[in-house]
C-alpha cells in the first residue's frame, strides 16, 4: 500500500533516530588527553610550508623535509601524525577541518590556556578568568561533577605537562599530579619510579611545563594500577616550543604525541578493564595565528586563536573520519559531551552547552546523535 507524503513525513524521523540509538551505545571509562595550542592546520594539513622553510624557526630545514614534507596535504599529515591519518581516522571522527567546512572554535574572548581550559571542564565561559594567573575555576567543573558521584569516587584524575592544572582542579574531589610535582603512590609501577626519580634531580624545576613524556608515562602508570573511570590528561609542549617559535621542536614534539596516543590506545585496547568500553577525546584549548609571522602566537588580537579541533574515538562513536559541512562546535560543549557517553546528564549550578552530539537519546526526547542540533544552552535557543 502507497504512504501518503504526510505518513512519510512523519515516519522519516522516526526511522533515522532508531537506526542512529541503535548503532550507539554508552561508554563507561572517558580519557581526554588536550594537546596545548596545536593548531588545526598541522593537523588537518600536516607541515606549514611557510614556516617549514623560514631558517629562522627551523634550523635543519633539510632534514625536517625529509621527515615532513609532501606536496600532497594528505601525505603530509601521515607523515607528521601516521597513528592519526592512518589508524583514527578509519575508526573515529575528527572536527575542525575548516577547509571542509568543520569549525571547533573556542567562544571565551582570552584564547589563552587558562580560559580555553576552564571553558574545556566548566561548560561555560567565567569572564572573570582573561589571562593565565592563578585563580580557582569553579569546584563543580566535570571532573568534580563526576568524582562526587558513588560510582566514581577515587575514580577520576588528572595528570598535566603545566602547573597551572592544580590551580583549576580541587584536590580533594580529584587525584591531581601537574608541573614537577612528585606523585605519590602506594605501590608505584616502573614508569612512575622513572618520572618521580626525573622531576626530582631535575634542573628545570623553575619552568612551568614539565616534558610530556614525564606526564604521559606517569598516567599509564596511574591507568595500569588504578583503572581510572574518567581521566584527563593535559600535555604542554607543542605550546611551549611554538612560543619560542622553535616550528621544527613543535613538528617534533607533534610526532611524538601520535606514538603517545597510539601507545594509549593500544594499553587500553589491550586491558580487558578498558577494551571496547572506553571513549577517547583529543582536543586543544586554543588555536594560534594563521600566518608564518604570528603563527606562534594566540590571544585576543591573534586572528586564528579562536580556532581549535576534537577527535574522538572507542565506545559510542561511529567511525566517521573528518566531518565535513558541519554546524560550528565550541569548545564549552566537551563537558556535556562527557557526561552524556557515560550515561549521565552534567548538572551544575551554572548553564552549561549542551553536546554537540547525542550518545542516547535524553529521558523523554527521541533524539539520538543529532549532529550540531543541541548548541544551545537549556532553556535557551
Amino acid at each position: 500500500m502507497m504512504l501518503d507524503i504526510r505518513q512519510f513525513i512523519f515516519i522519516l524521523p522516526l526511522f533515522i533516530s532508531s537506526a542512529l540509538t541503535a548503532q550507539f551505545s554508552s561508554a563507561k571509562h572517558v580519557i581526554i588527553v588536550a594537546i596545548d595550542g596545536f593548531r588545526w592546520q598541522e593537523l588537518f594539513h600536516g607541515a606549514d610550508s611557510s614556516v617549514l622553510f623560514d631558517h629562522r624557526q627551523v634550523k635543519d630545514t633539510a632534514m625536517m623535509k625529509t621527515l615532513f614534507w609532501d606536496e600532497d596535504h594528505k601525505e603530509r599529515r601521515k607523515k607528521l601524525m601516521p597513528f592519526v591519518w592512518n589508524y583514527w581516522a578509519s575508526r573515529g571522527q575528527l572536527w575542525g577541518n575548516q577547509s571542509l567546512n568543520s569549525k571547533v572554535s573556542v567562544q571565551n574572548p582570552y584564547r589563552l590556556s587558562y580560559p580555553g581550559y576552564h571553558e574545556m571542564l566548566n561548560g561555560f565561559i567565567d569572564h572573570r578568568i582573561k589571562t593565565n594567573k592563578p585563580k580557582k575555576g569553579k569546584k563543580n567543573n566535570i571532573l568534580h561533577y563526576i568524582a562526587s558521584r558513588d560510582d566514581f569516587q577515587g575514580r577520576v584524575a588528572l595528570f598535566g605537562s603545566w602547573e597551572r592544572f592544580k590551580d583549576m582542579v580541587d584536590t580533594g574531589f580529584v587525584a591531581v599530579n601537574a608541573g614537577y610535582q612528585i606523585f605519590e603512590a602506594k605501590q608505584p609501577g616502573p614508569d612512575l619510579r622513572s618520572a618521580n626519580e626525573a622531576i626530582e634531580f631535575s634542573a628545570y624545576k623553575h619552568l612551568g611545563t614539565r616534558p610530556d613524556m614525564l606526564t604521559f608515562s606517569m598516567a599509564k602508570d596511574y591507568m595500569r594500577a588504578t583503572h581510572p573511570r574518567l581521566m584527563f590528561i593535559g600535555l604542554g609542549e607543542t605550546d611551549e616550543f611554538a612560543h619560542h617559535r622553535q616550528y621544527d621542536l613543535y613538528l617534533n614534539q607533534a610526532s611524538l604525541i601520535d606514538k603517545m596516543l597510539c601507545e594509549l590506545w593500544t594499553l587500553i585496547q589491550h586491558d580487558p578493564y578498558y577494551k571496547d568500553q572506553t571513549l577517547l577525546i583529543v582536543t586543544t584549548d586554543h588555536g594560534r595565528g594563521r600566518a608564518q609571522n604570528n603563527w606562534h602566537r594566540h590571544g585576543f588580537m591573534v586572528p586564528g586563536s579562536q580556532e581549535t579541533w576534537i577527535m574522538m574515538m572507542g565506545a559510542g562513536v561511529e567511525p566517521l573520519g573528518e566531518m565535513e559541512n558541519m554546524p560550528s562546535v565550541r569548545l564549552r560543549q566537551i563537558p556535556s559531551l562527557i557526561s552524556s557517553s557515560l550515561g549521565l546528564q552534567y548538572q551544575p549550578n551554572h548553564r552549561v552547552a549542551a553536546s554537540f552530539i547525542r550518545l542516547k537519546p535524553l529521558p523523554g526526547k527521541d533524539q539520538a546523535l543529532l549532529y550540531g542540533m543541541n548548541l544551545h544552552e537549556p532553556g535557551k535557543r
